[in-house]
């Protein structure tokens, strides 16, 4: 008989599996790392190794501006300026809101953090652009945009996929 027990100690997770009663794998998942990270141990071998989880499908509820509920359309207008501003200097480019902004628990004095996903290379010269073509938008409406330009090969790594910044924005994130 196959069975599946988890149980919670302070921020670990373990899911065990059972065959006749007998615990022959055991995971702990990570709670507070993004994405988890697991620790297997196979109990016939006694080895423990580590592994990291797969992202895929995970967290991937991203809204889109349009149907998001929790900005103003005044935000909203002045988000799809900046989107329209990048898209200007890069057609390829993929913006998508992410942080408190994105969460919809902001303060009035929170940034707007930018994520840009870009199919070619993502350099501190084409970022440097960006910024000067949103920087009239920032004087203009007395916000602040914090702007992540980030390639779309590298996004796509398991090394990108292991950080939380990337779980957090596939479960918060919202595509403008």
């Amino acid at each position: 008989m196959l069975k599946v027990k988890e149980e919670f100690k302070n921020t670990l997770k373990f899911m065990r599996l059972y065959i006749s009663g007998v615990a022959i794998y055991t995971i702990a998942l990570h709670l507070t790392a993004n994405p988890l990270y697991c620790y297997a141990e196979d109990s016939s071998l006694k080895l423990w190794q580590w592994a990291i989880s797969s992202s895929k499908n995970k967290g991937e509820n991203m809204k889109q501006l349009k149907d998001y509920k929790a900005l103003s359309v005044a935000e909203k207008n002045i988000l799809e300026r900046c989107r329209e501003a990048i898209k200007a200097i890069d057609l390829s480019a993929e913006v998508m809101l992410y942080g408190s902004r994105a969460r919809g628990d902001a303060g009035s004095e929170s940034d707007y953090n930018l994520l840009i996903l870009t199919d070619g290379e993502a350099t501190f010269k084409k970022e440097d652009v960006i910024r000067d073509k949103v920087f009239p938008i920032e004087l203009e409406t007395d916000l602040l945009f914090s702007l992540n330009l980030t390639s779309r090969k590298d996004w796509s790594t398991p090394l990108y996929k292991a950080m939380p910044l990337y779980e957090n924005i596939k479960r918060e994130g919202v595509i403008l």
